[in-house]
């Protein structure tokens, strides 16, 4: 989301505006603990999800994007566009590197619906809501509807439900710990790369990865 950063707490590391550049957000150890420990996660997925996959490698550069988008929407309620990009350039090179080894193109053609349906979902509610959904989140979209569509249609469904229910479900966390009110604007972008990851795992498990 692109709003201005929040107010600092007494004891927070301080925080760079939301339209600061390179790093965006003032790095201290416990963010970047947290970042490393969130892109580690999504890394775990990817490799649980697609093991020897051609699209691995695509897969872990979104995976090293998504720590940092993280902690920077949810400090300064901003999705950087390197990031963003980087994500996008990973998501493109596992769909298009699946696609060439695999002989098959569906996971090209999947990624490249995928992402352009999602941005297309989430630009229209940008529209809709006035503010609810952020530039940033419209943007991310597109990385991740990319991976989903790319893993199959049943996965890109339920990684666009899951970003929402998890996004809900944090929102009502930080009101019931008082630390949002039911009018508080909360970073959306970090529900998103989850629901998203759940989404690739869940289809794993379910047996629903046929590109890759």
């Amino acid at each position: 989301m692109t709003e201005p950063a929040p107010a600092e707490r007494a004891g927070d590391p301080p925080v760079r505006s939301s339209r600061a550049g390179f790093p965006w957000i003032t790095w201290s150890p416990a963010r970047l603990v947290a970042a490393a420990l969130s892109s580690l996660a999504a890394a775990a997925v990817a490799v649980v999800a697609v093991g020897a996959s051609p699209a691995l490698p695509g897969l872990l550069v979104l995976a090293l994007a998504t720590g940092p988008l993280s902690i920077v929407d949810i400090v300064a309620h901003r999705l950087p566009n390197p990031l963003v990009l980087i994500g996008l350039a990973g998501a493109l090179a596992a769909v298009a590197v699946a696609a060439i080894v695999l002989g098959d193109p569906q996971p090209l053609l999947g990624g490249l619906l995928g992402g352009a349906a999602m941005g297309g979902v989430y630009l229209a509610l940008a529209l809709l809501t006035r503010g609810g959904i952020g530039a940033g989140d419209v943007k991310l979209a597109a990385p991740l509807g990319v991976m989903l569509g790319g893993s199959g249609g049943s996965v890109w469904v339920l990684g666009l439900a899951a970003g929402f229910v998890v996004g809900a479900l944090a929102a009502l966390a930080a009101v019931i710990a008082r630390r949002a009110s039911l009018r508080s604007r909360v970073a959306f972008g970090p529900a998103m790369l989850a629901g998203a990851w759940f989404a690739v795992l869940a289809g794993r498990a379910l047996g629903a990865l046929p590109a890759f």
